[in-house]
């Protein structure tokens, strides 16, 4: 009806009027048409615009949610879960294990600090060799020789992660105590522990399968596991024991 009247006086504006013959009529309904459809237009192009404005809002709102969702409770940043890649960064590599090994070792043994320069790289310290580049064990501790070096006490227990080391020399130096842990040393084929002041040794190493030698001699051992003895279990797999 609104756009009947309008278009209504818009015609009788253009000289139109009196009693109206059919051609009349049609222009007026004609005009009333156009004008609704572009009454529509109109009201279509504004909710198209209250559409837009509805959605930058809530575009605008979930953002500051995930941005508070990255918060702590106090507003700071929150550290976000560990990816795969980052759990991997912290996987230490078995030569950087073996090196924490001997950092270890020093920290304990005055000896050792004074023996091994804390300044040094870990390869170039004395009495301590390294698998050569290419090889299964490269860049891994496999030999260490520290004979006569006045170390004391016990060994310590971390020794026994150097699963790659294949000779360990302590000979005449005044240890008191071998972990149970060396038993971890699956590679090693010659242990030395002669001229000290070890007065037993961990059973454990019995099991020590790779072993071709071992020398115990001028310790106060009084007796040897069993597994040590003539013609035992250590012996048969074919080592050589001396004590």
């Amino acid at each position: 009806m609104v756009a009947y009247a309008r278009a209504e006086a818009k015609y009788r504006n253009l000289g139109g009027g009196g009693g109206g013959s059919g051609s009349d009529l049609a222009s007026v309904a004609a005009a009333a048409e156009a004008t609704r459809k572009e009454a529509e237009a109109a009201a279509m192009e504004v909710m198209q615009l209250l559409q837009r404005k509805r959605k930058r809002h809530e575009g605008g709102r979930t953002q500051e949610m995930e941005q508070d969702s990255m918060l702590g409770p106090e507003g700071e940043p929150s550290t976000p879960p560990l990816t795969e890649s980052a759990e991997a960064a912290d996987v230490i590599s078995p030569r950087d294990a073996d090196a924490n090994v001997l950092r270890a070792w020093r920290a304990r043994c005055p000896q050792l600090r004074a023996l091994w320069a804390e300044a040094a790289r870990v390869t170039a310290w004395q009495g301590v060799t390294f698998g050569e580049a290419g090889g299964s064990d490269a860049g891994r501790v496999v030999r260490i020789n520290l004979m006569c070096q006045g170390l004391t006490g016990d060994l310590p227990a971390e020794l026994g992660r150097l699963t790659a080391l294949t000779s360990l020399h302590l000979h005449g130096n005044m240890l008191t105590s071998v972990p149970a842990a060396l038993g971890g040393l699956t590679a090693l084929k010659s242990l030395d522990l002669s001229g000290n002041q070890l007065t037993s040794v961990p059973a454990v190493l019995g099991g020590l399968t790779a072993l071709k030698s071992l020398d115990l001699q001028a310790n106060k051992l009084t007796n040897a596991p069993v597994e040590w003895e003539k013609g035992g279990a250590l012996e048969m797999s074919g080592c050589a024991i001396i004590w």
